[in-house]
């Protein structure tokens, strides 16, 4: 979901605020006005009222609706963009309302498909027709810009690494392409790095209706599990430094940094740990996350003696 930051201190303070950013958007009428959607889940939720919809599978075993629930103006906004907003609802639970059914649809598929894995966010339950409810985590970005990627253990760095490929190679087994892989959605559960958004993904070949970020794209007739390593690749090289590839060239138009994909210049990491395997998933040389996570396996973080 290609999202701009926005953060509010309470649902009825900030929803002036998000006409001001949206107003071209089409606002679900739960916004027009309407009962609120966290609103309503968080009423239904004291009242013992809340019942799961258009559950399947796991989804139906699973419960989003057994904790205490937060007072509803302490409820805040996360962020928000062209398909979705996503609210907190506490500490451990998000709530991510549509405005698009279509957009839904595809990460209700996408959640069923994949079930239950340590490496992908946990799906949590239904809130009406167009709202779920989701595993919260600290996104890894916002870690490292809090702490400084430098200051982060190369360990801990190479074990996030590690846990992205587990997850991407469990995606692509299940016959889906993520279609926007990249720090922006990653997670941190209790320690553990789990992917999240599947709203604009492929599911069996069909067309992916999300888009990579500007530095992860190589152009290419249609996304695909190599599109998806090329964009793991730039994951990791952000991971490591901190920075996205070719940072320097933000705000340029996105097709110069694409001109020099298509051209086979990368960023220079021949200094950096795992640089070969960024380099091996942005010239095409692995087919499948499981050759990726080969070569990852026989990377040893002590080999470096001074750590990133």
């Amino acid at each position: 979901m290609c999202m701009s930051r926005f953060i509010g201190t309470s649902i009825e303070n900030d929803l002036p605020i998000l006409f001001q950013k949206f107003p071209y958007q089409r606002l679900n009428l739960y916004m027009l006005g309407k009962v609120h959607p966290l609103k309503k889940y968080l009423q239904d939720q004291e009242s013992d009222r809340v019942q799961p919809e258009r559950q399947a599978s796991f989804l139906h075993a699973t419960r989003a609706m057994t904790q205490s629930a937060p007072n509803p103006k302490k409820a805040e906004y996360i962020t928000a963009g062209k398909s979705a907003i996503l609210y907190g609802i506490d500490s451990k639970r998000v709530l991510k309302e549509y405005f698009e059914d279509d957009r839904r649809d595809v990460e209700f598929q996408a959640y069923d498909r994949l079930g239950s894995h340590p490496n992908i966010a946990r799906y949590l339950g239904c809130q009406g027709a167009n709202a779920i409810i989701l595993e919260r985590g600290e996104p890894v970005r916002t870690i490292y810009q809090g702490r400084n990627a430098d200051r982060i253990p190369l360990h801990m760095k190479t074990r996030w690494i590690r846990q992205a490929a587990g997850g991407l190679q469990y995606i692509h087994q299940k016959g889906i392409v993520h279609a926007d892989v990249g720090v922006n959605n990653m997670i941190i559960v209790n320690d553990c790095l789990k992917i999240i958004d599947f709203e604009g993904c492929s599911i069996n070949g069909k067309p992916a209706d999300s888009c990579y970020q500007w530095f992860c794209y190589r152009p290419s007739p249609t996304v695909s599990i190599q599109t998806d390593i090329f964009a793991y690749g730039c994951a990791i090289y952000e991971i490591i430094t901190g920075q996205p590839p070719y940072h320097e060239f933000e705000g340029y138009p996105d097709r110069y940094v694409e001109q020099l994909y298509t051209a086979n210049q990368f960023p220079d990491v021949s200094r950096l740990p795992l640089g070969e395997l960024m380099l091996h998933c942005w010239n095409g040389r692995f087919q499948t996350m499981a050759e990726v996570i080969q070569e990852l396996e026989a990377f040893q973080p002590s080999a470096f003696q001074t750590e990133l």
